[in-house]
Protein backbone atom coordinates (compact mmCIF):
# COMPACT_ATOMS: atom_id res chain seq x y z
CA UNK A 1 0.00 0.00 0.00
CA UNK A 2 1.58 2.88 -1.00
CA UNK A 3 0.32 6.62 -0.21
CA UNK A 4 -1.24 7.18 -3.16
CA UNK A 5 -3.72 4.09 -2.27
CA UNK A 6 -7.13 4.64 -1.39
CA UNK A 7 -7.48 2.62 1.92
CA UNK A 8 -9.91 -0.58 1.17
CA UNK A 9 -13.52 -0.29 1.79
CA UNK A 10 -15.24 -2.87 4.77
CA UNK A 11 -16.18 -5.13 2.29
CA UNK A 12 -13.09 -4.76 0.32
CA UNK A 13 -11.39 -6.14 3.57
CA UNK A 14 -14.34 -8.84 4.01
CA UNK A 15 -13.70 -10.47 0.59
CA UNK A 16 -17.06 -9.63 -0.76
CA UNK A 17 -16.32 -7.38 -3.38
CA UNK A 18 -17.94 -9.19 -6.12
CA UNK A 19 -21.34 -9.55 -4.26
CA UNK A 20 -23.60 -7.04 -5.38
CA UNK A 21 -24.97 -4.42 -2.88
CA UNK A 22 -28.43 -5.69 -2.54
CA UNK A 23 -26.83 -9.25 -2.16
CA UNK A 24 -24.77 -7.60 0.61
CA UNK A 25 -28.52 -6.14 2.49
CA UNK A 26 -29.68 -9.72 2.06
CA UNK A 27 -26.79 -11.35 3.89
CA UNK A 28 -26.50 -8.35 6.37
CA UNK A 29 -30.28 -8.69 6.78
CA UNK A 30 -30.15 -12.91 7.48
CA UNK A 31 -27.27 -12.69 9.79
CA UNK A 32 -29.02 -10.16 12.60
CA UNK A 33 -32.02 -12.18 12.11
CA UNK A 34 -30.24 -15.04 12.80
CA UNK A 35 -28.65 -13.30 15.64
CA UNK A 36 -32.06 -11.93 17.08
CA UNK A 37 -33.33 -15.65 16.73
CA UNK A 38 -30.06 -16.64 19.11
CA UNK A 39 -31.18 -14.04 21.64
CA UNK A 40 -34.56 -14.41 21.46
CA UNK A 41 -34.41 -18.46 22.45
CA UNK A 42 -31.41 -17.57 25.18
CA UNK A 43 -33.43 -15.44 26.93
CA UNK A 44 -36.36 -17.65 26.81
CA UNK A 45 -33.98 -20.33 28.35
CA UNK A 46 -33.00 -17.65 31.29
CA UNK A 47 -36.11 -16.13 32.04
CA UNK A 48 -37.31 -19.72 32.89
CA UNK A 49 -34.46 -20.24 35.28
CA UNK A 50 -34.91 -16.99 36.69
CA UNK A 51 -38.30 -17.47 37.70
CA UNK A 52 -37.39 -21.27 39.20
CA UNK A 53 -34.99 -19.89 41.15
CA UNK A 54 -37.14 -17.03 42.12
CA UNK A 55 -39.83 -19.72 43.04
CA UNK A 56 -36.98 -21.61 45.05
CA UNK A 57 -35.66 -18.87 46.75
CA UNK A 58 -39.63 -17.67 47.96
CA UNK A 59 -40.21 -21.32 49.16
CA UNK A 60 -36.88 -20.97 51.33
CA UNK A 61 -38.07 -18.13 52.73
CA UNK A 62 -41.79 -18.78 53.68
CA UNK A 63 -40.57 -22.46 54.77
CA UNK A 64 -40.82 -21.94 58.82
CA UNK A 65 -37.74 -22.84 60.66
CA UNK A 66 -37.48 -26.05 62.57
Amino acid sequence: LTSGDPPASASQSAGITGVSHHAQLMIVSFAVQKLFSLLRSHLSILAFVAIAFGVFVMKSLLMPVS
